[in-house]
């Protein structure tokens, strides 16, 4: 068995970093231009990115949302003939904001800069969630070197996705919450608007528990943003209000990857577009009532804010927003390293020292498996990534709900995630 922060672990998070890069790099010497030997343009989202950054630097608000002007500007940046596709920017207009700095620059070097800022902020939510549980120094490099490893998490880096900024936030407004800053905790998930998926769960939940300041933070924020998309881009805002209503139509075009998706409205959308829609929608439907059903289940149990029983909650929280999420690429499963590693410093803590616990065996199969999901997926039409997912969740209720019995066997004070063997 390996040991959960042994040099083991270590040794296959640096062969699997050894072996992305790898690939990754060998793709892009043999590519032509911008594109890629995969035919993908490098960075391949991030073009959007920085498309819209370089309209609100040329002062074009009134085409951020034009899909025809978007597909010339990143075919001019492919610098390939034969590259004829487009990355739609169907973020809000306060997000473009972000990337003015960055298209003053030269495509690749502002992916590059992108790509290093991102890798920063993922190292730096390890760092965050590590500090604050305790970690030792070689089980916080373990951490940091699995985070990376992570396949999902290379492919957020690799295609210039936000997620390591969604992951950041996520783990401030966790941090906070176990902190009882609850103002605080709404105003960083507010942050998250440019990708209210992971705000909606959170928000809901707030709401039941009647968490009022958290949701107060939260409307600051979002009008605060709201307000600068109206005063200082109206007709890009208005044209965003458009876009945004029809968003849950683009996973049913053509050409859309839907095997990638890892939701539960990707999963049935998969199986059951277009063939069975009003089954697809009535599933969607009740496996996401479900999902928040369980949620409520494991928030029932008493807790205090900071203590295991609540991270484990919150933890509960961030999986169960991937789960009820209308839309997730398998890149948005890098949010999926902060309820992991609260999962490990449970572990760590209950002293079930092996990576192979059986607290962590569905993390562990979902670390190791994203790739083969993926094909699977494309191949049979069903995602078993999003099982995986449910079955974390299933794990971290019944961890929310049972008796502590496992927390008396650790002397009060003591911290074994201090001393791990490794």
């Amino acid at each position: 068995m390996f040991q959960l922060a042994g040099p083991h672990m270590r040794g296959i998070g640096v062969l699997m970093v050894a072996a992305l890069v790898l690939a990754y790099v060998a793709g892009i010497l043999a590519g032509s231009g911008n594109v890629d030997a995969n035919g993908e343009l490098i960075g391949c989202d991030f073009v959007a990115f920085y498309g819209a950054g370089a309209d609100l630097l040329a002062g074009r608000h009134d085409l951020l949302y034009d899909f025809d002007h978007q597909r010339e500007t990143h075919q001019a940046i492919s610098r390939n003939a034969e590259w004829d596709f487009y990355y739609p920017y169907v973020n809000p207009p306060f997000y473009a904001g972000w990337f003015v700095p960055l298209a003053m620059l030269g495509y690749v070097p502002a992916f590059a800069v992108w790509a290093t800022v991102s890798l920063t902020a993922m190292l730096l939510s390890v760092w965050l969630i590590g500090r604050d549980a305790g970690f030792d120094r070689k089980t916080m490099t373990t951490a940091m070197i699995l985070a990376v490893a992570f396949p999902a998490a290379f492919m957020n880096l690799a295609g210039g996705q936000n997620g390591a900024f969604s992951l950041l936030l996520l783990t401030g407004c966790v941090l906070l919450q176990c902190r009882a800053r609850d103002w605080e905790a709404g105003m960083v998930l507010g942050f998250l608007l440019f990708k209210p998926q992971f705000v909606i769960t959170m928000a809901v939940l707030w709401l039941f528990k009647r968490q009022w300041r958290a949701l107060a933070g939260l409307s600051f924020v979002g009008v605060i943003l709201v307000l600068i998309c109206f005063v200082c881009m109206p007709t890009a805002a208005v044209d965003y209000l458009g876009v945004s209503s029809r968003l849950h139509t683009l996973i049913h075009q053509g050409s859309y990857e839907t095997w990638k998706q890892c939701s539960w409205y990707g999963f049935f959308t998969l199986s059951m577009y277009p063939q069975w829609p009003v089954l697809l929608r009535l599933l969607t439907g009740l496996a996401a009532v479900l999902t928040f059903v369980l949620l409520l289940v494991a928030w029932r149990s008493p807790s205090v804010p900071g203590d295991r029983r609540y991270k484990v909650q919150m933890a509960a929280t961030i999986v169960a927003s991937v789960l009820i999420s209308p839309h997730l690429y398998a890149y948005d499963l890098v949010v999926l390293i902060l309820p992991g590693l609260l999962m490990a410093e449970h572990v760590l803590q209950t002293r079930e020292r092996y990576a192979f616990s059986s607290t962590l065996v569905w993390p562990v199969l979902l670390f190791f498996s994203v790739p083969a999901c993926l094909r699977i997926a494309e191949l049979s039409s069903v995602q078993p990534a999003v099982l995986f997912i449910a079955a974390m969740l299933v794990v971290l209720v019944r961890m929310a709900s049972e008796r502590s019995a496992t927390e008396s066997a650790v002397p009060a004070g003591a911290n074994p995630a201090l001393d791990p063997a490794g």
